[in-house]
């Protein structure tokens, strides 16, 4: 019975694990949306604050040579 306990309690850890893992994965996900959405809202409305709110502060955004910006 004490072995039964044991295999429960480490299932639930495991289980708990994926889900904190899964949680995770949909967080990032979602930013990542986010991210998207802001840019695609800041290039169609020619909002150059939302757009550069969709990258990182230090980014730089090139176009195979076409474009390059800061």
């Amino acid at each position: 019975m004490v072995q039964s306990a044991s295999m429960s309690s480490e299932t639930e850890r495991e289980s708990t694990r994926r889900l904190s893992l899964d949680f995770e994965a949909l967080v990032a996900k979602q930013s990542i949306t986010d991210a998207l959405h802001r840019y695609a809202r800041g290039v169609d409305r020619k909002d150059r604050k939302t757009l550069l709110s969709a990258y990182w502060p230090d980014a730089v955004d090139e176009h195979a040579g076409l474009f390059t910006g800061d």
